[in-house]
């Protein structure tokens, strides 16, 4: 939307950066491509950027221990 002419007008608010997904309070786990319907049943999430799955962080952790990469 344009001022009409002479006036002066604030500059829009600048927007957030948007913030990146982050695993590192999660754990990371080793997921075969062929379990990875049942990992994500099971409330795991895939991160595109690292190519990993991960346990977000407020989920029990146990249901995936066969996948821990501990």
């Amino acid at each position: 939307m344009w001022a009409a002419a002479g006036t002066m007008t604030a500059a829009p608010a600048p927007r957030p950066a948007a913030r990146a997904k982050s695993t590192q309070a999660a754990a990371v786990l080793k997921v075969p491509f062929a379990e990875k319907d049942e990992a994500k049943a099971l409330g795991a999430r895939w991160d595109a950027a690292l190519k990993k799955w991960y346990v977000p962080a407020g989920v029990d952790p146990a249901p995936f221990a066969r996948w821990s990469q501990d």
